[in-house]
């Protein structure tokens, strides 16, 4: 039928008919339109991807691409239609009975110092540390709840209770002290 159409053009591949064929019954227009459905998806698309979440909130993109046979770019299109966010966890200490009251007492003689000299602060020197433990470093961009809301997840570490090894850097003023090494094997 195209060639008696139109006889002096090349006929296009029969996935182009069937390609347009599908769009239309799908989603209403011959060309790629924008409109309520997202384009492109096959009709249990969405509801496949939505029922994925629901069941584990922690799923990867890749993890229901792979295991739905759904190219990613779909995954990901509908997570964003439906208004999902990877929201990621927040590494908080795991706290023990007494460690309340421990830092309430560090706060008050903080402030303390603080008011009779006001170099104190100014004195200490800051640092910043990296933990590797047994378990592996926790790579926490690859940790993430999948939720139309911020449900402010957290993830507790046992810090300094097994075998560790800490890595730190601290400032005092202008000087930079450099990273050193120090291997723990129980709780301090």
């Amino acid at each position: 039928m195209y060639t008696e159409a139109f006889p002096r053009r090349s006929v296009p591949h029969r996935s182009v008919f069937s390609g347009t064929f599908d769009r239309v019954h799908e989603t209403g227009c011959v060309a790629r339109c924008r409109g309520d459905r997202i384009r492109g998806f096959r009709p249990n698309t969405e509801r496949v991807v939505l029922e994925s979440v629901h069941q584990d909130p922690t799923t990867s993109v890749r993890k229901i691409a792979r295991n739905k046979r759904i190219p990613k770019s779909q995954v990901h299109a509908v997570l964003k239609h439906h208004k999902f966010h990877p929201y990621h966890y927040t590494p908080v200490q795991s706290l023990h009975n007494g460690d309340h009251e421990k830092r309430m007492q560090f706060c008050t003689l903080m402030l303390s110092k603080d008011t009779q000299n006001e170099n104190f602060l100014k004195n200490i020197l800051w640092t910043d540390e990296s933990m590797l433990n047994r378990e592996g470093i926790t790579n926490l961009h690859n940790l993430h709840y999948y939720s139309q809301e911020n449900p402010h997840m957290v993830l507790e570490k046992k810090h300094q209770i097994r075998f560790s090894l800490n890595v730190w850097a601290g400032v005092i003023g202008k000087t930079y002290f450099r990273p050193s090494y120090l291997v723990l094997s129980k709780k301090i």
